[in-house]
Order: structure tokens, then sequence, then C-alpha cells
């Protein structure tokens, strides 16, 4: 195994690692149950898991996986800034919008 495939291999694990853990994260969250719009979530989750990293591993479909991976990426600001608003709390304090809302997860993705 020469250097690069190694580091692309850990870049790839390192991916579907983080795509596991925020689908978890979001099942637990969101459940579809109490509202049928968190299905979102659960379908960005399973493209982030299944279909986007060997989108990664090929050479020809790398800018693919890029694209659909930035889609992604800009779905689930749209759907949490969304879902931020849709349940926002009043009264608010400056310290309450940094660290009860959705701000730092948007940051984040």
């Amino acid at each position: 195994m020469t250097v690069k495939s190694y580091i692309r291999s850990v870049l790839l694990g390192a991916f579907v690692l983080l795509s596991i853990t925020g689908f978890l994260i979001h099942t637990r969250i969101h459940l579809i149950a109490q509202n049928p719009s968190f299905i979102v979530p659960f379908v960005a989750g399973i493209l982030n898991i299944a279909i986007i990293p060997p989108f990664f591993w090929f050479k020809k479909t790398l800018a693919y996986g890029y694209i659909l991976n930035g889609l992604i990426c800009i779905i689930g600001t749209v759907t949490m800034g969304h879902f931020a608003i849709a349940t926002w709390f009043a009264p608010t304090s400056p310290p309450d919008i940094l660290l009860k809302s959705m701000l730092l997860d948007i940051l984040i993705v």
C-alpha cells in the first residue's frame, strides 16, 4: 500500500465514520414518526454512508462526490436553519442564541 492510497483510505474511513455518527445522532433526535419532514436527515445520512463514499474512491467520480457532498451540506444547513426557526423559543439572550440554538450545528456543517 502506497502512502497515497493509505491517506485516501484513512480519509475515506473518517468520512464514513463521521457520516455514521451524524446519522445515529439524527435518528435519535429526529424521529420520523413525530414529523414526516424528518425523513430529510434520514435520507441524507443514508446517502452519506452508502452512496457518496464510493464516488471518492475513483478518480473519474471524485468531482461528483464533492458535488453531492456539498449538496447534502447545503440541504443540511437549510433544513437545520428552518428547524431552528420553527422551534424558536422566546425570550432569548445572546448566550441562548449561541448555545441553545442550531447556530453551532450549522457552523459545524
